[in-house]
């Protein structure tokens, strides 16, 4: 397993577009320890900072309560 990937290797790894991984990055969530900057043109990836950074992510979606009106609308369905 590799340790660091470029951005088209983490945007693969998130199932992601390139685009959209880079759009992830300007979060001000998105941890810094995450880039390692070898050289100006050379910007790689932790592969395990950002597994643990979808694994918050997915764990806030979780936790985030449902909108009143989407509940009440599947209550009444049910």
């Amino acid at each position: 397993m590799n340790i660091l990937t470029d951005a088209a290797g983490a945007a693969d790894m998130l199932a992601l577009c390139e685009r959209a991984f880079h759009d992830l990055r300007k979060r001000p969530d998105f941890p810094a320890d995450a880039t390692v900057t070898l050289s100006p043109r050379c910007v790689r990836f932790r592969v395990s900072v950002l597994h643990r950074y979808c694994l918050e992510l997915s764990t806030q979606a979780i936790l985030q309560s449902e909108p009143e009106r989407l509940r009440r609308a599947r209550e009444k369905k049910q």
